[in-house]
């Protein structure tokens, strides 16, 4: 069983590639289309543990007694919370920027235009699902931690040497989206499992939720915001390496976590035999 919410995932290839082909005048606005695409993207994979997760006991509570917080589990697992923000919070950063802000990006480094780019996106969203099936069965037998380190090594160090090769024209628009989409397939078919093998099944939901949504709302609600004041300030050339940076923030994150934490929820998926 890989950890990728199949049946939802043709949802966000879809409709992404279907607005890139559009012509430009039944296209929608960008701020519209980054919206449905996050959307889509993380109602696809739902951000929880997936059905490779064992889910522990339903526990009812007696009437009349009331459930236990689960704010001491929590703080017991703070180091936890920090990393599954981190890995997130790289994911968002490179995603944001490859499907939402690489068409201003590119035409202002003067290296393709919005149309260009934005068709680039059906070739970048195939890689990214091929990506997630094959790093879901890569999981399978290999784990999920060197699946996950393998895309955001990649990201962090591609990123950067990537984008000057395509501002100067040795390498094309195509190529750039494909790979850095590729790479960042790789971690989002693992994180749900990741993440949730990182918490004991009472406190998992809570536990993947909070810092998920809070890595979500602060670095994929902040960078358009971010990306116009660099361009605005001149600074454009400099924007791949605040996703590059997040990568390896969630790459450094991802080594403090044990291989096997525990027999109640190891983090890496059991190879098979």
């Amino acid at each position: 069983m890989t950890s990728i919410d199949q049946a939802g995932l043709p949802a966000a290839g879809v409709a992404a590639a279907a607005t890139a082909a559009a012509p430009a005048p039944v296209r929608r606005p960008r701020r519209e289309l980054a919206a449905a695409t996050v959307g889509s993207v993380v109602e696809a994979y739902d951000w929880k543990a997936a059905p490779a997760v064992k889910a522990g006991p339903v526990v009812k509570a007696a009437p009349g007694v009331k459930a236990p917080s689960p704010w001491p589990v929590l703080r017991a697992h703070l180091g936890r919370l920090a990393v599954v923000f981190a890995v997130t919070s790289g994911a968002t950063t490179t995603f944001y920027f490859v499907t939402v802000d690489f068409p201003s990006y590119a035409e202002n480094a003067g290296a393709a235009g919005k149309e260009e780019t934005s068709a680039a996106l059906l070739l970048g969203m195939v890689a990214l699902l091929a990506a997630m099936l094959g790093g879901g069965r890569a999981a399978d037998r290999f784990g999920a931690l060197p699946v996950l380190r393998l895309g955001f090594a990649g990201l962090a160090l591609g990123t950067v040497p990537l984008l000057p090769a395509m501002n100067s024209g040795r390498v094309s628009v195509q190529l750039v989206t494909v790979v850095l989409l590729f790479l960042l397939g790789l971690p989002l078919a693992v994180s749900n499992v990741f993440a949730g093998q990182l918490f004991p099944p009472a406190v998992r939901a809570v536990a993947v939720g909070l810092p998920t949504a809070a890595a979500i709302s602060l670095f994929g609600g902040t960078f358009p915001m971010l990306a116009e004041l660099l361009r605005s300030a001149g600074l454009g050339a400099w924007l791949p390496w605040w996703p590059a940076l997040t990568a390896a923030v969630a790459l450094a994150a991802s080594w403090a976590v044990p291989e096997h934490p525990g027999r109640e929820h190891p983090v890496s998926v059991t190879p098979h035999a």
